[in-house]
Formats: structure tokens, C-alpha cells, sequence
């Protein structure tokens, strides 16, 4: 199983703090199972 920290910014999603959390990958077999975890804040605008 391979681990990430996720601390940082998205160049296609702007937000108002940075992304954190965890992101983890293992492979089995031919399968690739992903699993995490990430927080951050957004400014929402409705279009209506």
C-alpha cells in the first residue's frame, strides 16, 4: 500500500484554504483500490 499527504492547491479548483489530507492506493491483483480523505474550504456561487 502506498501513503500521500495532501497539502496544497488545485489549479482547477478554487478554494479559500488549501486541500489536506490523506490519500492512499494499493494494488491487487488487477484491481486498484483508492481510498482518501481530503478537507478544504469553498466559496460557492449559484448561477441561477
Amino acid at each position: 500500500m502506498k501513503d500521500w499527504n495532501l497539502n496544497g492547491y488545485m489549479d482547477n479548483l478554487l478554494t479559500l484554504t488549501p486541500l489536506k489530507g490523506t490519500l492512499s492506493a494499493k494494488h491487487q491483483g488487477k484491481a486498484l483500490f483508492v481510498k482518501g480523505n481530503v478537507n478544504t474550504i469553498a466559496s460557492l456561487c449559484c448561477d441561477r
